[in-house]
């Protein structure tokens, strides 16, 4: 007899030291499975027509948690719907500001090709600021938040400092909590002036960055004129950590630096402060032209990358993640991938041209234009917003969609699909979680 329900195609099992576990990878439902039940489980999913005399609290454990699906649903399209219904979600205003395409540095492998140097006119800010005012009242968000970046945004603090007041007086107008706003900058200009101003503009955190140990980052990360930056950054970060209450070191990552990284993070006290979180980032030293991808050696792939962020999340029990299996829910549910993918997100310069990732700005990657307060789209646009993980075979056949929903749209718009630099990631993401589950119920 055909059964009325079927396993779910999202489930997945793991098998840790000290348990059995059944995970759903759209629900975010997790089992430990004992003796008396795992036998059960594994007969229903083999032959789904034992669930109608299946325990029936069993049954609604299973049922409740999306381990089994009603047979005519297909869990392809709930996925789809839940993309979609993420990515032209309006009730979020996202926006990423590039206040001038200046830097004052010369990295050899920066993805940013064509530094023209331009910077946001006083029309571009009376222009962007009437589309946050039309946007704004038309989403009524909750709160709002500017993410700086460049460029070098700290060579633009005036045109930062009129938009962090226009937008502080639109948020008072349409009664829109105005969030503190996060900053990507190198650090090189940041000195305890600079710091306190952003303070008072209503920045509350930032990012810098290095490249690995000083002899790494000084060979990649220079000024034009070839000189090391180490020493200014990492002066910069003392001088961030004490002016804000959180900020993130990204630390661009491959084979050739990691050794130095390890060296470094082990060595040097302020990664251990509370406030100082270390991210690692995938150091792509093909996105600067130079080599192609198949000659970049030493960038990871997805499940290497997820492997030393790991680590060094390990080292410092600092990670903004968990390892309690009560809250594992919460770090899993994803619907779209980022703000390239997400309908109400904008990514703006100079000249108002708007694009939709802060990877693709070089002339030519604009996606629109503001005029009067009002969005323009061009052809651009659309291809990104139908750029769908659903269009691609090896996406709708991997059990793992629902936590990566394709990976990172630009990868996905230059690589395709499958690639190295996506795939994998969020299957080892899981895969470390679980075993941490494992340890920490075993501890119990």
């Amino acid at each position: 007899m055909e059964s009325s329900f079927k396993p779910s195609r999202y489930n997945l099992w793991h098998h840790g030291e000290n348990g059995v576990y059944l995970y759903n990878i759209f629900t975010t439902g997790l089992l430990e499975l004992d003796d008396t039940f795992l036998p059960l489980v594994r007969n229903v999913f083999e032959d789904p027509s034992q669930f109608d005399t299946f325990p029936e609290d069993g049954k609604r454990l299973l049922l409740e948690n999306g381990f089994m699906v009603p047979g005519k649903v297909d869990e392809l399209d709930m996925v789809k719907f839940r993309y979609r219904k993420s990515a032209f979600d309006n009730r979020r205003l996202v926006v990423t500001m590039i206040p001038t395409k200046a830097c004052n540095l010369a990295c050899n492998y920066c993805f940013e090709h064509q530094k023209t140097g331009a910077r946001m006119s006083e029309d571009d800010c009376r222009n962007i600021l009437k589309f946050f005012e039309y946007e704004l009242d038309e989403i009524r968000p909750t709160g709002f938040t500017i993410f700086w970046y460049g460029g070098e945004p700290l060579l633009a603090l005036d045109i930062i400092e009129k938009f962090q007041q226009g937008t502080a007086e639109l948020c008072a107008k349409f009664g829109i909590k105005r969030e503190t706003d996060p900053m990507i900058t190198n650090g090189y200009l940041l000195d305890e002036k600079t710091a306190q101003r952003l303070k008072q503009m209503g920045i509350g955190s930032l990012q810098l960055t290095l490249d690995g140990n000083r002899d790494h980052h000084d060979r990649r990360r220079v000024l034009p004129n070839g000189s090391g930056t180490f020493r200014r950054v990492r002066e910069a970060i003392d001088i961030a950590r004490t002016t804000f209450p959180r900020i993130a070191v990204r630390i661009n990552t491959n084979k050739d630096n990691l050794d130095g990284i390890r060296e470094m993070l082990a060595a040097d006290p302020v990664f251990r402060e509370e406030n100082v979180y270390v991210n690692i980032g995938p150091l792509k030293t093909y996105l600067g032209g130079s080599i192609t991808q198949e000659q970049d050696v030493f960038c990871f792939k997805g499940p290497e990358l997820q492997r030393v962020q790991s680590e060094v999340d390990d080292m410092f029990s600092k990670s903004t993640d968990t390892d309690s299996a009560s809250e594992l829910s919460s770090f899993l549910f994803k619907g779209n991938s980022c703000g390239a993918d997400h309908y109400k997100s904008f990514v703006i310069g100079p000249g108002s041209l708007v694009y939709k990732c802060y990877e693709k700005v070089d002339p030519g990657a604009e996606v629109g234009y503001i005029r009067e307060g009002g969005f323009v789209p061009n052809q651009n646009y659309w291809k990104w917003s139908i750029n769908e993980p659903i269009d691609h075979e090896a996406c709708r056949q991997c059990i793992y969609l629902p936590i990566c929903m394709g990976g990172c749209p630009s990868i996905r718009k230059r690589l395709g699909v499958p690639n190295t630099e996506s795939c994998g990631y969020w299957e080892e993401w899981l895969k470390i979680k679980l075993q941490k589950i494992d340890r920490a119920n075993s501890a119990a």
